[in-house]
């Protein structure tokens, strides 16, 4: 399970537990794991999406800053502004590690 810890604005957005992260970066849109090799590199403006419990969340960002250390994952943004999606479809496709 990933630690995650999403800050906006100088607070945190999200702080919790998922099975998975979607995040937007220079390279393309970068899947986030358990067991994930660290990693230090640039977000993208765009939509970070957080997989928990069949659940998913999504959080519009602007650029920042990801941080992947074993399984604590955080992501520093000027802005972040969160909504739930409880869509068990959508949190399908990504396997449910315990």
């Amino acid at each position: 399970m990933l630690q995650c810890r999403i800050w906006g604005d100088g607070a945190p957005i999200f702080t919790g537990p998922a099975h998975g992260l979607v995040v937007p970066a220079e390279s393309g849109k970068i899947g986030i794991l358990p067991g994930h090799i660290s990693l230090t590199g640039t977000v993208l403006p765009g939509v970070v999406h957080i997989f928990y419990e069949k659940k998913a969340v999504s959080i519009e960002i602007a650029s920042g800053i990801l941080l992947i250390e074993g399984d604590q994952v955080t992501l520093i943004t000027s802005y972040a502004s969160i909504r739930e999606i409880v869509d068990e479809c959508m949190a399908d496709w990504l396997p449910i590690r315990s």
